[in-house]
C-alpha cells in the first residue's frame, strides 16, 4: 500500500511541479518537492493555483 501511495504522490508531485513552473510560480516549486502529502497538496495547486496562464500557454517572452 506504501508503494501506491508513493506513485501516487510522485505523479502529482510532477505535475504541480511542471505547472508551477510554466506559470512561473517559483516560490511553490520548493514546498511541492519537499511536503510529503499522499498527492493533497499538488491537487490542492491544481485545483485552486495552478490554472494555466494565458502567457505561460503562449510562450510570450519578456524582451
Amino acid at each position: 500500500m506504501g508503494i501506491v501511495v508513493a506513485l501516487w504522490d510522485t505523479a502529482w508531485k510532477a505535475v504541480a511541479i511542471r505547472r508551477a513552473v510554466r506559470n512561473r510560480q517559483w516560490k511553490w516549486v520548493p514546498v511541492l518537492a519537499v511536503v510529503n502529502s499522499a498527492g493533497l497538496l499538488p491537487l490542492l495547486y491544481l485545483a485552486r493555483w495552478g490554472r494555466a496562464r494565458p502567457a505561460a500557454i503562449e510562450g510570450e517572452g519578456h524582451a
